[in-house]
């Protein structure tokens, strides 16, 4: 072979050899300048990427604040917190509600016994007193008086006082009051006539409290 026809050989493998590795650099369609290039399917990749990693850490972040601690998987999810506030707030329980009847009457210039409700656990509570009082104003009692008493969430001791216009008369005086807020397990309301004046009668009605499901206190 002559030295023309060998550096002709020569420059078509060399030719050859470029040509081939530049078709294999473009993409994957492995032809030069035909579809995309490698370079550029990465630049679309490494956005897509980012893309991608912003939107999982969006995600996390949303994930996380489905939970009380804000680490998901740890501690509460909000929608239990949700539904124990619900069914606590329906409920009915042994635990999440308790009563006590007033009853009982109180003599002449007398006082009458104490009704007592004593909370179950520690929480957020309230509690209410819806009492009648029924009053007999003897001879003398034009100016007579009742003096309820109340120690407990609701604190009213000596400080409501009925009285009566008209002496030897009967009538029936309602009282009611409510209270809300955190109280221990074993925090008590009471409820009595404290005293009275030119006055007998006899009680009736309630001492209530529904317990509220709080964050702190969730059951």
């Amino acid at each position: 072979m002559s030295f023309l026809g060998s550096s002709l050989a020569w420059f078509v493998a060399l030719k050859n050899t470029w040509e081939g590795r530049a078709n294999a650099a473009w993409g994957a369609s492995n032809v030069w300048n035909s579809g995309t290039s490698y370079q550029s399917a990465l630049g679309t990749c490494s956005a897509d990427l980012a893309a991608m990693t912003a939107s999982a850490n969006t995600w996390q972040t949303n994930a996380n604040t489905a939970y009380d601690s804000g680490v998901w998987g740890s501690g509460t999810p909000w929608s239990t917190r949700y539904t124990n506030l619900s069914n606590g707030l329906a409920a009915d329980g042994a635990n999440d509600y308790v009563e006590v009847n007033i009853a009982g009457s109180y003599a002449l210039d007398g006082a009458s016994g104490t009704t007592t409700l004593t909370l179950p656990k520690t929480g957020h509570w309230i509690v209410t007193i819806n009492a009648s009082i029924g009053i007999n104003a003897t001879t003398g009692g034009a100016n007579g008086y009742t003096t309820i008493g109340a120690v407990g969430p609701i604190n009213q001791s000596g400080g409501q006082t009925l009285t009566s216009n008209s002496e030897n008369i009967g009538f029936t005086s309602g009282w009611s009051k409510t209270a809300h807020g955190q109280y221990n397990a074993g925090q008590t309301q009471t409820f009595r006539v404290e005293g009275s004046w030119r006055h007998s009668g006899t009680l009736s009605g309630k001492i209530c409290a529904h317990f509220v499901p709080t964050t702190s206190y969730p059951d």
